[in-house]
């Protein structure tokens, strides 16, 4: 409310600083996509801001195609004095095949690769109950998004006087910035995503995965996932050269579906293919 003293460290001072540091780095060099960095006013008051900006874009013809609501990332503590350290949680609209979960996958896929020091924990919501953020607004217009949030929130801080600066460890807040960065790079720095993916039966027990050569791409990387499943797991995912693989594993029984994802000279992967349905 207007009369109470709210600082508002964590919440969501903690998802600025992120971001400020984030526009530092990346402002520093020049990229393959176009990055905007926003801070949104009035999240509390039915998301306002951001629903603003999302007619703006609309109103621009403005394209997205992913959007990460850095909402809460500062604390490792919970209520009680739990502390996990290594761990982000992210949320996103379902369903499991949604865009937005595809875009949580990725992100997840991404902190495997270049941030192993945290864990991000997809989760099958789109937000707390009775709670949201800023990614809603783009989700509402069809944009894939999804919002980053520490693994422990302390709810009896957030709104009040209580959210205070005592409450962010720097270095959570560090690593938690850090795989936020690289999944941005990933994203928008990689190569371009394989098309035009085909799983072809070849009659002996084996199918061939092939797809369109990506520009760039020096080699590939292959992720699985298991029907049901969140995300793709890190022992079920390999590195490739060429563009097409054949292979005994591509079973409906074990897996939902299959990404790709290019690789640049540098090891930099890019984005994941759409997920290609294993039937």
């Amino acid at each position: 409310d207007a009369t109470n003293f709210a600082p508002g460290a964590n919440d969501n001072g903690s998802g600025v600083a992120a971001l400020i540091e984030i526009a530092r780095i990346l402002s520093a060099r020049p990229h393959r996509a176009t990055i905007m960095l926003v801070a949104f006013s009035a999240e509390e008051e039915g998301r306002q801001g951001s629903k603003a900006f999302v007619q703006y874009l609309r109103d621009q013809n403005i394209p997205i195609n992913a959007m990460f609501s850095l909402d809460i990332i500062g604390s490792h503590t919970g209520p009680n004095g739990e502390v996990v350290e290594n761990q982000l949680r992210l949320f996103s609209e379902g369903p499991n095949e949604s865009a937005s979960r595809q875009l949580a996958r990725a992100i997840q896929f991404s902190a495997l690769t270049y941030t192993p020091q945290m864990q991000v924990i997809v989760e099958d919501i789109v937000d707390r109950r009775d709670r949201y953020s800023d990614h809603m607004s783009f989700n509402e217009a069809g944009w894939p998004a999804v919002r980053f949030i520490e693994p422990l929130e302390d709810i009896r801080r957030q709104h009040t006087p209580e959210d205070t600066i005592d409450d962010i460890q720097a270095s959570y807040l560090t690593r938690a910035t850090q795989t936020i960065l690289a999944a941005v790079t990933s994203l928008a720095d990689g190569p371009a995503p394989p098309r035009n993916i085909v799983l072809r039966d070849n009659g002996n027990g084996t199918r061939t995965l092939v797809w369109e050569h990506s520009p760039g791409a020096t080699s590939y990387y292959i992720a699985m996932r298991r029907p049901g499943a969140l995300t793709y797991l890190e022992s079920e995912s390999f590195p490739w050269t060429g563009n097409s693989v054949d292979w005994n594993g591509f079973d409906p029984n074990l897996f939902a579906g299959v990404v790709v994802m290019a690789v640049d000279s540098n090891g930099l992967m890019g984005p994941p293919s759409a997920e290609y349905p294993i039937r």
